[in-house]
């Protein structure tokens, strides 16, 4: 049994309870037939729970990744060279994004802890063709244990892709895209490439939410996008902090040598100085990234004196 089987039972007890409670006294053979089902259905959840890694909460995925177009024959199936290629890459890009979101992933050489982001196919989806799925960990005891990372991952992926088609100045895609290691962005760029190589849409949904591609232009234009980081590179400034924003991971900074603030993507530690250290001369180390014609987007990722 996979999670979307589990969740459609507990639906199926719960209308089963609805029905028991409204069956007229008379109604005997018509109470007992649902008292039997609704037994059935009591074990199977009970089994099933008994029987997972972990305990399904929010944070748990349920997305569908579903695919149109040129290697889609409707509702039958889909061409198994791109399935097998579409689906690879959306894995890696899972796997990158969630390793960039722990601050582990380098440019070059494995990425770290690959297996704890293996999505685990559990059906078919239906509209047009594709797969629901959930992290794999989740049903694997020899497996790392459950990793939250990849849910996430799988719904910042979302945001991105979203981001990167609702922006026209890319402002809004880059300051999404600040803390994010230029491998993650390329890995799923290379996703959208392979989409849009096979005249295919896509649609990733996860619950009530959901992300779609309406042509094959649309996801072209995504990946150019997110394909166009210009240049990157860390470099260290020397300014003053003017502002901070908890909340929001960001600061105001004050470059020394061009008297421009500019507004930053901040990690904690950086946020947390800058709350103590206002209108203090510091030197920072930043990564800065040229997306598209907008303005260079930093990151402070670190103080250096």
């Amino acid at each position: 049994m996979n999670i979307h089987e589990y969740r459609f039972l507990l639906s199926e007890r719960a209308t089963l309870k609805d029905l028991i409670a409204q069956a007229p006294p008379g109604s005997i053979i018509t109470r007992m037939g649902l008292e039997s089902r609704l037994k059935e259905v009591q074990a199977e959840i009970e089994s099933y729970e008994a029987n997972s890694i972990v305990e399904h909460s929010p944070d748990v995925v349920d997305a569908r990744l579903t695919f149109g177009g040129k290697p889609v024959i409707g509702q039958h199936g889909i061409l198994t060279d791109f399935g097998a290629k579409a689906l690879t890459a959306f894995e890696k890009a899972v796997a990158s994004v969630g390793a960039s979101q722990d601050g582990h992933l380098n440019w070059m050489g494995p990425i770290p802890n690959r297996d704890a982001y293996r999505q685990l196919i559990t059906g078919t989806a239906y509209g047009s063709f594709g797969f629901q799925f959930e992290d794999s960990s989740l049903h694997d005891e020899k497996s790392v244990p459950y990793n939250p990372q990849a849910s996430s991952a799988v719904k910042m992926i979302m945001k991105i892709l979203q981001a990167s088609v609702e922006t026209q100045d890319n402002s809004k895609l880059a300051d999404l895209l600040g803390d994010f290691n230029g491998r993650a962005i390329k890995d799923v760029c290379e996703f959208l490439e392979i989409v849009a190589k096979n005249e295919a849409v896509c649609a990733l949904e996860i619950g009530d939410e959901e992300m779609r591609f309406y042509d094959t232009e649309q996801v072209r234009r995504s990946a150019e996008s997110l394909g166009r980081i210009k240049s990157e590179e860390v470099v260290e400034l020397v300014g003053q902090f003017k502002g901070f924003l908890p909340y929001r991971g960001r600061v105001e900074f004050l470059v020394d040598e061009t008297r421009e603030i500019i507004n930053v993507v901040a990690r904690k530690p950086v946020v947390e100085f800058a709350e103590t250290h206002l209108n203090r001369l510091v030197k920072v180390k930043a990564r800065k990234r040229q997306i598209g014609t907008t303005r260079p987007h930093y990151t402070f990722l670190d103080i250096k004196e």
